[in-house]
């Protein structure tokens, strides 16, 4: 898998807005301490791929159709997933 390099999350909106742009900031921050990227993906074959490799490991379970690209329309218009990844790619 290759992933787009690190995007900053989209700014939340509306009333919500500061309590969730520190929950990002802290996510992203002990992701990071922990040696972990957050990526924003809109490959959903990646996601697949990343699926079965973990279900052949015993540690997922099948995709759900909501968000699997053989039975639905997903792009970057309507559609992303986050991907964490450590220093070595895993």
């Amino acid at each position: 898998m290759q992933p787009s390099p690190f995007v900053v999350l989209p700014a939340p909106t509306g009333p919500d807005a500061p309590i969730l742009s520190a929950a990002q900031d802290v996510l992203l921050a002990r992701a990071a301490d922990q040696g972990v990227r957050i990526h924003l993906s809109h490959g959903f074959g990646d996601l697949l791929r990343v699926n079965e490799r973990a279900i052949a490991a015993g540690t997922w379970d099948a995709i759900i159709r909501t968000v699997d690209c053989r039975f639905r329309r997903l792009g970057p218009d309507n559609a992303f997933w986050l991907a964490a990844l450590d220093d070595e790619g895993a």
